[in-house]
C-alpha cells in the first residue's frame, strides 16, 4: 500500500511539474509580445488620430477608421509618427498612406512605410426625395438632409451650408440621388426675358412704377437693362429685389 502511495506522488508531482513548468513558458512569451503590442498600438493611435483629425477638418460628421500592415518597430514611442497628406482629392477607402517616424529632437527622418487605410466617412448631405426636373427649385418638398457614407466620392455634395431658398436644379436628379452642387445654381433676383417692375424715383421723392422685361440677368446692386411692356422703351436701373428695378432720374 505503502508503494501505491509513493507512485501515485510521484505521478501528480511530474504532473505538477510539467504544469508549472507551461505556466512560466506563457508568463515569458506574454512578457517577450509586450513591447511588440505595445509599439504596435502606439502606431495605431497616432495614424488613427492624425487622419481622424484630417476628415474632421474636411467637415465629416462621423467616420470609422481601420488600418493594416501595419509594421512592428522596437521603440516606436520614442518617435514622433507623421502621417503623409492623401494625394487624392477625396476621401479614399483601402488607400496607402506614407508614415514618417521622425527623431524628436533633429524632427529628421528615421524610418518611412506605408499603411493601408480604410475609412467609411459619413456626411449630412441633400438627397432627391424624388424626382427633380431640370430647372424646378429646391425645396423641403423635394430634398432633404441625410446622413450618408461618401468615402470614394468626389467631394461636391451639397450640404446645409450651401443650401438657400433660390437654388434651382441644372439637371434631373433622381430619387435618392446625392445632390451634386457642380449640377445646381443660384436664380439671380432678375432674370432675362422674366417680369419686372420698375420704379422711377426722383430727388423729391415722388415714384412711378411700370410693368417692364428684364433684358438681361443680376442680382441685387447690379445694373440691367429693362424694356417697357406698353411703349418698348429701354431703361437701365439697379436691381433692389426679387423683380423689382429701380431707375433714379
Amino acid at each position: 500500500m505503502e508503494k501505491m502511495f509513493e507512485k501515485c506522488f510521484e505521478i501528480c508531482s511530474e504532473k505538477a511539474k510539467s504544469f508549472i513548468f507551461g505556466v512560466a513558458l506563457l508568463i515569458l512569451f506574454c512578457f517577450s509580445i509586450l513591447p511588440s503590442l505595445a509599439t504596435e498600438y502606439y502606431l495605431e493611435t497616432q495614424i488613427k488620430s492624425q487622419i481622424a483629425h484630417e476628415l474632421s477638418q474636411k467637415g465629416f460628421d462621423s467616420f470609422e477608421i481601420s488600418l493594416s500592415n501595419v509594421p512592428i518597430f522596437s521603440n516606436a514611442e520614442n518617435f514622433n509618427v507623421k502621417v503623409m497628406p492623401s494625394s487624392s482629392g477625396f476621401v479614399q477607402s483601402g488607400e496607402y498612406r506614407t508614415v514618417k517616424l521622425l527623431n524628436k529632437k533633429s524632427n529628421a527622418v528615421c524610418k518611412m512605410f506605408g499603411v493601408c487605410v480604410k475609412i467609411k466617412a459619413y456626411k449630412n448631405v441633400f438627397v432627391a426625395n424624388k424626382l427633380i426636373a431640370k430647372g424646378a427649385f429646391l425645396s423641403s418638398s423635394n430634398c432633404s438632409l441625410k446622413k450618408i457614407n461618401i468615402t470614394n466620392m468626389q467631394n461636391n455634395q451639397l450640404e446645409a451650408r450651401d443650401f438657400s431658398s433660390n437654388l434651382i436644379a441644372n439637371k434631373v436628379f433622381r430619387k435618392d440621388e446625392v445632390i451634386d452642387r457642380r449640377f445646381v445654381s443660384k436664380r439671380e433676383d432678375v432674370v432675362k426675358n422674366d417680369s419686372v417692375v420698375v420704379e422711377f424715383l426722383n430727388k423729391n421723392g415722388m415714384k412711378i412704377t411700370v410693368d417692364a422685361i428684364s433684358l438681361s440677368n443680376g442680382n441685387v446692386g447690379d445694373f440691367v437693362s429693362c424694356k417697357n411692356k406698353i411703349y418698348n422703351k429701354v431703361y437701365t436701373g439697379k436691381v433692389v429685389g426679387k423683380n423689382r428695378v429701380v431707375v433714379e432720374i
